[in-house]
């Protein structure tokens, strides 16, 4: 669906063809003849990641590393503490902080990336 041909022909719609009343009106019709009808009348449903699974896996390292590394401690915006506390308490099950830990992942990220010192 990230082809430029299909994404040049998308951008070229006037701005009425693709909103509306019932979403993707324009896939809907395209794809009629190929999709069953319980398909095409559901309404748009959400995508979630598994998150919370991925900072206790593959992602747990990444996290550590990242907001325990010494320039971000060195800021002073993070307390080492509290952000300890957040990740053992997500890690054991005791308690979901999967959206906070991604945010201060994020932020930690960016601020490494573009050198912020305070």
């Amino acid at each position: 669906m990230l082809d430029h041909d299909l994404v040049a022909f998308g951008l070229s719609l006037p701005t009425a063809a693709k909103l509306g009343r019932r979403g993707k009106l324009i896939l809907r019709e395209a794809f009629a003849d190929m999709l069953p009808r319980e398909i095409l009348r559901r309404p748009k449903r959400g995508f979630a990641v598994p998150l919370g699974r991925w900072l206790k896996g593959e992602l747990l390292r990444p996290l550590k590393e990242t907001l325990f590394d010494p320039s971000i401690r060195s800021t002073g915006i993070l307390r080492p503490e509290a952000i300890a506390g957040l990740v053992n308490d997500h890690v054991s099950g005791r308690d979901d902080h999967s959206h906070r830990l991604w945010a201060l992942l994020v932020l930690a990220r960016w601020m490494v990336r573009h050198g912020c010192r305070l």
